[in-house]
C-alpha cells in the first residue's frame, strides 16, 4: 500500500486519521514523474540538423524526407506521438545525446556542450539554433536629465 492511515479510539468509536503517503508511494509517484519527463517531444528533422551541423559546422535548414525521419526515429529510439497537423515524436534527450556524442567522436564534447548538469541536449539545440556564442546583453546608458 502505498498510503496509510492511524486509527485511534475515543469515547467507544474508532477514528481513521487523515491519510499519508509511506516513502515507496513517494518514491513510485517520483519515478513516474520523471519518466515521463524524460520523454520529451523532440524533432526528427532538429535531429537532422544536429547531425549536419555536428559533421560540417553549418548550420542548415534542411528538411527531411520520409526515409530520413524513419532513419532518425530507429536510431534515436524516437515513438510517434498522434497529434493534429505533422507527427511529432518522442524520445529520451540524455540518450539522443548520449548517441550523438559516440556518432561524432571528432568533437570535444565537454568544452562545447557539457553535460555536466544534463543540459548538454539544450546547450546543443541553443548552438544549433543561435550559434555557440552566449549572448550579451547589452545595457543602455542612464542619460542625465538636465
Amino acid at each position: 500500500m502505498y498510503y496509510t492511515s492511524k486509527k485511534h479510539k475515543s469515547g467507544g468509536r474508532i477514528y481513521n486519521s487523515e491519510l499519508y503517503m509511506t516513502k515507496e508511494g513517494k518514491l513510485s509517484i517520483y519515478n513516474m514523474e520523471r519518466g515521463v519527463k524524460m520523454r520529451e517531444f523532440t524533432s526528427a528533422s532538429q535531429i537532422y540538423r544536429m547531425e549536419i551541423y555536428l559533421s560540417s559546422g553549418i548550420r542548415s535548414r534542411a528538411v527531411t524526407t520520409k526515409e530520413e525521419t524513419k532513419r532518425i526515429a530507429e536510431k534515436y529510439r524516437l515513438e510517434k506521438h498522434p497529434c493534429e497537423g505533422n507527427p511529432k515524436y518522442k524520445g529520451d534527450t540524455q540518450f539522443i545525446y548520449d548517441e550523438l556524442r559516440r556518432t561524432f567522436t571528432n568533437i570535444d564534447w565537454d568544452s562545447r556542450f557539457p553535460n555536466h548538469d544534463g543540459k548538454g541536449y539544450k546547450r546543443l539545440v541553443y548552438a544549433l539554433l543561435y550559434g555557440e556564442n552566449k549572448c550579451t546583453v547589452i545595457k543602455k546608458e542612464e542619460q542625465n536629465e538636465i
